[in-house]
């Protein structure tokens, strides 16, 4: 019996100690814990709506997307999209940095990514856009909260409409 009342008073010591570190790191720490005694603000912290920089196909020929489609959407029409190319993305970041820059290497990079990946029969309108979800809706639903679109491009040849 004596051991269950040592192993009790363990216990409770150790709850309150928990306690008061966690009061005193959130006090008195300037990161807000004490490892490895923190106070759940982790949790609280981190964003549930992310941004994500995503290329967007408007228009393929005659046929609109309203709202426009995610190109990694598109496996049955872009070859890179059915790999799930991330170097697409990765160059569309690219391309949008030397947009807001004003670089002239965007127009390579303008070229370089209508070529390879878009390089389909028919014109294509897209854009580079952010896009903000609920990451539990969208892989329900598909809804996207919200878009900002950076730029648009177009495969037209030039004397095309």
């Amino acid at each position: 019996m004596k051991k269950f009342e040592i192993l009790k008073s363990l216990i409770l010591i150790f709850f309150v100690s928990y306690a008061i570190l966690q009061y005193a790191g959130r006090v008195y720490s300037p990161r807000g814990e004490y490892f490895p005694v923190f106070s759940w603000a982790l949790f609280t912290s981190v964003r549930k709506t992310p941004w994500e920089l995503v290329i967007e196909v408007a228009q393929i020929g005659d046929r609109k997307f309203d709202p426009p489609a995610l190109y990694f959407e598109l496996p049955n029409i872009f070859p890179h999209a059915r790999a799930r190319d991330i170097t697409a993305t990765k160059m569309a970041r690219q391309l949008w940095v030397a947009e807001m820059r004003g670089l002239p290497s965007r127009h390579d990079l303008e070229k370089v990514l209508k070529r390879r990946y878009f390089k389909i029969d028919e014109p294509v309108v897209f854009h580079i856009s952010a896009i903000r979800y609920d990451s539990l809706v969208r892989y329900k639903t598909g809804e996207i909260l919200d878009r900002k679109i950076y730029g648009t491009y177009s495969t037209f040849l030039e004397g095309q409409k």
